[in-house]
């Protein structure tokens, strides 16, 4: 795999990543008592309990789609100058 390939493949992650992370923010945000219904079928969970644990996850996956898809593909891009 060439640096090509390697720039090629972080954006596809990127995209992806970032169209996940927009989608179950506007689910969270504009549907929360939808999506809260949904997952109570498999969990047990209060709302607050709910609420909490998807700002956590939100946070959390955040930070790992800049820490490891972000960051490498602007490297990426900063070598080939």
């Amino acid at each position: 795999m060439d640096l090509r390939q390697l720039q090629q493949f972080l954006q596809l992650c990127l995209i992806l990543n970032v169209g996940f992370l927009l989608l179950w923010t506007v689910a969270f945000r504009f549907a929360p008592d939808f999506v809260y219904r949904q997952q109570r079928k498999w969990f047990t969970l209060t709302r607050e309990a709910f609420d909490e644990a998807n700002y956590r996850l939100l946070g959390t996956f955040k930070i790992l789609v800049i820490v490891l898809t972000v960051v490498p593909y602007l490297a990426l891009l900063l070598m080939q100058r």
